[in-house]
């Protein structure tokens, strides 16, 4: 009885730890809460292109945008940078979005704050890229 008590234990705890490691997944990748995202061409700063607003509701495409803003990395201090080619908008934040080559790193301001860039990794600029390529072609 002992040794079967000692393998349900152990059951129980890979059990749960897989659990706890498919929730964090879950909660850190795929969900999304937001509904839609908006995003505006800009043709300079706090100038939008008339015309250019897209409102993008399907969740595979919003997700790019959600893990762009929860994973991006901080770079604090001043900056000196080009106007934003797009703005978008998530949830209630606005946000400034500089994509470039496929194989560079994106950037992205959150608004009201424009002292402060975050910078975005390659494969998340990658599929931003393509989403706006495809809302609004070269």
């Amino acid at each position: 009885m002992n040794k079967t008590w000692r393998t349900y234990r152990s059951m129980l705890i890979v059990f749960l730890i897989a659990a706890f490691l498919g929730a964090t997944v879950y909660f850190f990748w795929v969900r999304t809460g937001e509904k839609q995202v908006i995003v505006h061409q800009m043709a300079k700063f706090g100038e939008v292109v008339p015309a250019s607003e897209r409102i993008i509701q399907d969740r595979a495409t919003i997700r790019p945008f959600a893990h762009a803003v929860r994973f991006a990395r901080k770079h604090p201090g001043a900056v000196n940078i080009s106007d934003p080619p797009f703005r978008f908008t998530l949830g209630n934040r606005q946000y400034y979005l500089w994509v470039g080559e496929q194989n560079e790193k994106g950037t992205l301001m959150k608004l009201p704050d424009t002292h402060t860039v975050y910078t975005i990794g390659k494969p998340g600029t990658r599929r931003l890229t393509d989403i706006l390529l495809r809302e609004y072609g070269e």
